[in-house]
């Protein structure tokens, strides 16, 4: 690994945890779309309680459920279809050699390279099948909420919110997960030259942050919202 390969390593790994560590400041968070998300969250379960048929509720939570269950196969496939790379890490080599402004490399660092990426799918595998399967507790949970005519009204706010705070873990494990894979398509670039990974891994955080707090999706879903949740 030569000096700029080391280089653009460390610069990925401050912008990927820089970015992750400061859309978890409380003071941050709280004005992007996964806050506002959220609160749009809690709104539907509300709203759910009310309702004597759940039926379209449960079936919603299904499909966001289906999603996730799709991205923790993608994940799976691509760490199947990188670990058969690893076999071919010559023939990467001489493809490689053949594109214009490639930076030279060798078979250990292709390697290298591979195995980052194997690295990012495994986590966001990881954080995909974990929210599919707090989809099924939500589902599970939000089955408890009391019927419409039956306790108090109170009881069935608490519950109802509680199945919104589980749903919004589901929420925040997918969108870790798929910002995995913004990652990895950045790691790609790497194949290409240093320079360019580093320069696709800013575009990315820097979409990451428009998307985040800057986008028209943000805007409409807060004109969604009740004053009191905004």
């Amino acid at each position: 690994m030569t000096a700029f390969d080391t280089t653009a390593l460390v610069v990925f790994a401050i912008l990927i945890v820089g970015y992750e560590f400061y859309i978890e400041l409380p003071s941050v968070r709280e004005n992007g779309i996964t806050a506002a998300v959220r609160r749009a969250r809690r709104c539907w379960m509300l709203e759910m309680a009310k309702r004597d048929v759940r039926i379209f509720d449960a079936q919603l939570i299904g499909w966001l459920s289906q999603g996730n269950a799709f991205f923790a196969s993608t994940s799976a496939i691509s760490v199947g279809g990188l670990a058969a790379l690893l076999g071919s890490s010559r023939q990467i080599e001489e493809v490689i050699s053949d594109i214009p402004f490639a930076a030279t490399s060798n078979q250990q660092l292709i390697e290298f390279k591979v195995i980052l990426l194997m690295a990012i799918m495994v986590y966001a595998f990881f954080k995909f099948a974990w929210a599919f399967r707090l989809s099924h507790y939500t589902v599970i949970v939000m089955g408890g909420v009391p019927a419409h005519d039956a306790g108090n009204m109170d009881v069935r706010i608490a519950h109802a919110t509680q199945t919104a705070d589980l749903l919004s873990l589901v929420g925040e494990h997918a969108n870790r997960g798929l910002r995995s894979f913004y990652y990895a398509i950045a790691t790609i670039a790497w194949f290409l030259h240093p320079a360019a990974w580093i320069v696709a891994t800013l575009l990315v955080i820097l979409i990451l942050l428009r998307r985040e707090f800057r986008s028209k999706s943000l805007k409409i879903i807060k004109k969604t919202l009740p004053k009191s949740q905004t």
